[in-house]
């Protein structure tokens, strides 16, 4: 089911990341995030280079204050070939202080983007190492590393949630890639929405589709992938 909160869009979701896609979260190991989406308008126009460059500053600096008062633990943009995803953040606080801080981004105020809102149960810890090396070298810049993800969509076969069956293949498919670090988050996401669930990976982006390419539902066009680029803090997850 998608709701929306203008002009975010706030999608009620579940992400499960590094752990296996079809077990019950653990609290020892995982905890409540929100993962935004920051997509661009459909009525988005071109503006002066002057204006983009003063919504791109403030942009900066929202996304800065939000990682001092603890509220984003990552954020990054994408490479979209489509060209409508423009980055991804992840908040860990509340889904309604989340909206507020999405609200509140001065590329939605201006009318260029909107942000998708998913709640998500990933690993603990996500952006503690990137926020320890701040903190020890302050003034600099972090090194921006890119990262494969795929976006699940319904295949033109058995669309739809996963049965029992597909969630212990699947299960069986990605402990591998977790283990091996390849892969370092996957997860459905729950609803009526056109975005089934997610793959982050952790390698090249051609390796990661002859992986993501082994996934039993995507083989069995239950799923189909669309692929993007996300670039984001190199210590982000280790």
């Amino acid at each position: 089911m998608m709701s929306r909160l203008a002009p975010v869009a706030l999608l009620a979701a579940l992400l499960a990341a590094a752990v296996p896609v079809g077990a019950k979260q653990d609290p020892a190991v995982t905890e409540d995030y929100v993962f935004g989406v920051i997509v661009g308008r459909d009525d988005r126009k071109p503006i002066p280079d002057a204006d983009a460059k003063r919504i791109q500053d403030l942009h900066m600096a929202h996304i800065r204050a939000m990682a001092e008062a603890g509220a984003l633990v990552s954020a990054g943009p994408t490479d979209d070939p489509a060209g409508k995803i423009r980055g991804f953040f992840i908040f860990k606080t509340t889904m309604a202080e989340a909206a507020r801080l999405a609200n509140s981004d001065p590329t939605v105020t201006n009318n260029r983007n909107t942000i998708e809102l998913y709640a998500w149960t990933a690993p603990k810890g996500i952006g503690e190492p990137y926020r320890k090396w701040a903190a020890e070298n302050p003034g600099q810049n972090p090194t921006m590393v890119s990262r494969p993800v795929a976006f699940w969509r319904d295949g033109k076969t058995q669309p739809g949630a996963s049965d029992t069956a597909g969630r212990r293949q699947r299960d069986a498919f990605t402990l591998p890639l977790f283990s091996s670090g390849k892969l370092i988050s996957a997860g459905p996401f729950l609803g009526n929405g056109p975005l089934r669930g997610i793959y982050v990976f952790d390698c090249g982006p051609d390796e990661a589709r002859t992986l993501a390419a082994q996934d039993p539902e995507v083989q069995s066009g239950r799923l189909q992938l669309d692929w993007l680029m996300w670039y984001s803090a190199e210590r982000t997850f280790k």
